[in-house]
């Protein structure tokens, strides 16, 4: 039981560690040139009960990648905005995009050649840990692993898939640097586009794979936005599945109890199994239109 505990720990503290960033474009005061970089900012109290209290300030620098030319300047960070000045020119306009978390390196970073086996894999072996190892009681720590490591299993398989769609039609990259807000304000140099033939696909990977998966309603646009998919079965599971994603933040950051210190009592082996099978819901109801996604544009491609 040691052994497998530890295994679970070591499952569950895999994730990247990331930087909450900003990406700001301005006009260097020092050499004129336009630049565009991102910014570490603060990360926004999510615990605050109205958005308005969310946004934390913060100092901050700014490094020109023209010049070099380093500046001192304040941000303040919420969930869906950023506004950056900087200290010795407050009327500088700089234009900054919503924060968004990074810090892994994209050479590293290699999509599953089959998203759905890696999702399918992973979600056996939970239901096998689950019935070897856990019990009722929702005080039994396997069952908070299992679940917090199943709604993780979500966010991996969704990124993973939108990600591996877009790239593979590039139809679907236009689409999606047309539609996608974050997407259509990047910006390139000609001589960046010139030296690197995969620049466009490069960004729409790193783009994606920066966003948090765990927001529900987000995921869901991505997916009708771009591919024109519902990744819901229905309204009841996507409610289940937001309720899903707020117990796991609980699991993880507060030892299985909510923001007034109270147990998750409902965090028992029966939820767990029908929390698996929720999950287990959205990815075949998707994959279903995704296959049928990949038949039209191979039917387009024959002709």
């Amino acid at each position: 039981m040691g052994a497998m505990k530890d295994r679970m720990i070591e499952i569950m503290n895999s994730e990247w560690e990331q930087d909450y960033v900003s990406s700001a474009r301005l006009k260097c005061p020092e050499c004129g040139e336009e630049f565009q970089t991102d910014v570490p900012v603060c990360e926004p109290n999510l615990m605050a009960e109205k958005s308005s209290d969310m946004t934390v300030g913060c100092e901050i620098e700014i490094e020109c990648t023209e010049c070099g030319k380093v500046y001192e300047g304040y941000a303040y960070a919420g969930p869906f905005h950023c506004d950056i000045s900087l200290n010795n020119y407050p009327d500088l306009e700089i234009y900054s995009e919503a924060p968004y978390y990074t810090n892994y390196d994209l050479e590293e970073y290699f999509l599953p050649e089959s998203p759905l086996d890696s999702f399918k894999n992973t979600i056996n072996e939970l239901r096998d840990l689950l019935g070897q190892n856990s019990y009722e009681e929702s005080t039994n720590l396997i069952n908070r692993m299992i679940f917090s490591q199943s709604v993780a299993a979500f966010e991996a398989y969704f990124c993973d898939t939108l990600i591996k769609t877009i790239i593979s039609e590039p139809e679907l990259m236009h689409k999606a640097i047309t539609v996608d807000q974050q997407l259509s304000g990047v910006s390139y140099k000609l001589k960046d586009i010139l030296e690197h033939s995969d620049l466009v696909e490069n960004s729409i990977k790193t783009s994606l794979k920066n966003r948090l998966y765990h927001d529900i309603k987000k995921v869901s646009r991505w997916y009708s936005n771009i591919l024109d998919i519902k990744i819901s079965p229905n309204k009841e599971a996507f409610l289940s599945m937001e309720k899903a994603v707020l117990d796991r933040h609980d699991c993880v950051h507060r030892n299985g109890k909510d923001k007034n210190e109270n147990p998750l009592s409902h965090i028992t082996k029966s939820h767990v199994l029908e929390t698996l099978n929720l999950i287990e819901s959205f990815v075949d109801n998707t994959k279903k239109q995704i296959d049928d996604l990949n038949v039209k544009f191979l039917k387009a491609k024959l002709g």
